[in-house]
């Protein structure tokens, strides 16, 4: 009886033990991570792309200032990795581009990671079998043509999903760590709170929208420390510490922003005020409160996002009800809280281009959904359930290529674009004069000047940043002219319903009151046009 006692408690403990060897290895993630990067970097281009990366590819290569509210990490470290990246050869476009392939990379890491983890220690599958499950989650959002979007062009979305992964990832572990305590194991819940603060710090001083995680996720970390005995104070002080310490990457940013800088973000004036209006993104307050993507990215949403986020959500909330402990169900219920506000903020937005912001519920749900594939694959047999492992990877990097196909065409047409732009820019005539560019890709222009030395000598504007009065302050200053010179309450009121009206008044207006040429440059219509002057009155006879 003894011995049967025994020998039933040693088989209970040995596949406790072959389960814990039975997470994806460390190794196996850098790979994987390694395949992304590779991946990212193919579908790079050597120009900058569109959106905002013209603006952060004369960001990190200059050091400045970027639009609110500043994203002082990804400039602060992005700079020295894209000087260091030009150095070596790169164009400073393609080394922008790299950065966000390597954040790219680092979400490719750590959302397997996190994948796997999601997929529990119940789960009767070898090593093998959970890489194929958290590869095929990943795979299926790092090569998704929309987040490949953000992941092969300056911009800072890759980082943010990398940082929701992260942080997705430390919760679940340090959750893990507290249900041990409540079984009796010692917990350092300083070290925990430290380490909790630090990542939320990070998420803090790289992107706004990162509250959208740590709410939920603190949320619950907070009522598992308040209905467990032990110490609040000391690890709330630790915590509270450690997330300030990435903040501080504000304050050099703003220091260095003093200094003048063609490249700093058009809008910022460098006071105390403009600096608390930078951080509060106060231009951007009338983007609340409605949903109207341009046709585009509307279309973009029906085809690329609204039916792969359904899917992955639904089986987000068939992993969460089926959570085999109490522990799972309250990871998974709270990645599905935080996907859900994710969703809800993104359809918030009154933005024309809306689609970034719907990746990080992507990510999540995609993620997420990992334990019920990994549930279904451990209810087959032994040699079913690696062949049904290995068609999942296949599955995932078969469809892999055919966005991959989509991400050179897209490539391409960057390059393309990029020719027409340089080709007009270099057909202005030498010599002083004012070129107006109404779009936000008007600091490519500036990049020709700043980083390549073209044309230095022309002045380079959108007419819509002279509406604000901190451009119209610059505007000012710098060329001695005001461009809103004569507008009163009626014209302006005259221009209602008729932006393009009112900018092409703004491009007149500075014609009149210069002898210096003035350029209307306009890639998108293929026209570079010289405004005609005024004719001087005839001579008395």
């Amino acid at each position: 009886m003894t011995n049967a006692g025994n020998q039933s408690t040693g088989d209970l403990r040995r596949p406790q033990a072959a389960m814990s060897t039975t997470r994806v290895p460390i190794a196996w993630a850098l790979l994987f991570a390694a395949a992304i990067l590779g991946v990212n970097l193919a579908l790079a281009a050597s120009v900058p792309a569109d959106k905002d990366s013209d603006e952060f590819t004369l960001v990190l290569a200059r050091g400045a200032l970027a639009h609110p509210p500043g994203f002082p990490l990804y400039t602060l470290l992005g700079h020295p990795f894209v000087l260091a990246l030009h150095a070596l050869g790169a164009s400073w476009a393609f080394a922008a581009n790299a950065w966000s392939a390597l954040g790219g990379a680092v979400a490719a890491f750590l959302g397997l990671l996190l994948a796997d983890r999601l997929c529990g220690e119940r789960t009767r599958l070898p090593s093998s079998g959970r890489f194929a499950v958290a590869a095929t989650a990943a795979l299926l959002l790092l090569l998704h043509p929309m987040v490949t979007v953000e992941t092969t062009q300056a911009e800072v979305y890759a980082w943010h999903l990398a940082w929701v992964f992260g942080s997705s990832l430390l919760f679940v572990c340090t959750l893990e760590d507290l249900e041990r305590e409540r079984e009796g194991a010692p917990v350092n819940r300083t070290r925990l709170a430290a380490c909790f603060g630090l990542v939320a710090g990070l998420g803090a001083a790289h992107h706004s929208t990162s509250v959208l995680v740590l709410l939920p996720t603190l949320l619950t970390l907070g009522w598992q420390v308040s209905t467990a005995p032990g110490k609040r104070l000391g690890p709330l002080a630790a915590g509270l510490g450690a997330a300030c310490v990435p903040l501080v990457a504000y304050v050099v940013l703003f220091w260095r922003a003093r200094t003048p800088d063609p490249a700093h973000w058009i809008m910022f004036e460098p006071t105390f005020e403009g600096i608390l209006r930078h951080l509060r993104a106060s231009q951007y307050s009338g983007s609340f409160g409605g949903f109207a993507p341009s046709e585009i990215q509307s279309e973009f949403l029906a085809r690329w996002i609204y039916p792969w986020i359904g899917g992955a959500l639904l089986m987000l909330v068939v992993s969460a009800f089926k959570a085999n402990s109490r522990r799972e169900r309250l990871t998974l219920w709270t990645l599905l809280a935080a996907a859900v506000a994710n969703l809800a903020f993104a359809f918030s937005l009154n933005l024309s281009d809306p689609v970034p912001y719907f990746l990080p519920a992507l990510g999540l749900a995609l993620v997420g959904s990992a334990p019920t594939a990994a549930r279904m694959l451990a209810r087959l047999p032994a040699p079913s359930a690696r062949l049904a492992g290995a068609l999942l990877v296949l599955t995932g990097w078969a469809t892999g290529g055919w966005w991959f196909r989509v991400g050179l065409e897209r490539k391409q047409a960057f390059v393309q674009a990029d020719t027409l732009i340089r080709d007009m820019w270099k057909s202005l005539p030498p010599g002083p004069g004012f070129v107006f560019w109404e779009d936000d890709m008007y600091l490519r222009l500036r990049a020709f000047q700043l980083l390549d030395r073209e044309h230095p000598e022309l002045a380079i504007w959108n007419a819509a940043a002279l509406d604000a009065p901190v451009g119209r302050a610059k505007f000012t200053a710098l060329h001695g002219i005001d461009p809103l010179a004569g507008l009163d309450d009626e014209r302006r009121n005259s221009f209602a319903g008729s932006v393009s009206e009112y900018l092409r008044w703004i491009r007149a207006n500075v014609n009149r009151q210069t002898d210096l040429p003035v350029y209307e440059f306009d890639p998108r219509g293929r026209s570079l046009r010289r405004l005609k002057k005024a004719e001087p009155p005839a001579p008395p006879r």
